[in-house]
């Protein structure tokens, strides 16, 4: 995963001369960038995990929600006809 977002910026900075400088322009090194990116992804994996353990939809809502929705298109094709 960090490998990946090394070879992203790699690509958009086109050349290693650039690569080299991203690291050097934030005022890190390439393992201090790592380390960085490993920690953003670790903080949205927790972020998202609470985040859903947080919503809660029964069957129930979403079935009476796909009603509606349903209904509404209906009554909009209805109605442009």
């Amino acid at each position: 995963m960090i490998d990946g977002e090394i070879q992203k910026i790699k690509a958009d900075a086109k050349s290693e001369e650039a690569f080299q400088q991203y690291p050097a322009n934030q005022g890190l090194t390439e393992e201090e960038l790592r380390k960085s990116i490993d920690e953003e992804n670790l903080f949205e994996l927790i972020a998202t995990q609470e985040i859903d353990a947080k919503i809660k939809v029964s069957d129930q809502e979403l079935r009476k929600r796909y009603a509606k929705e349903k209904a509404g298109l209906k009554d909009a094709a209805l109605t442009t006809k």
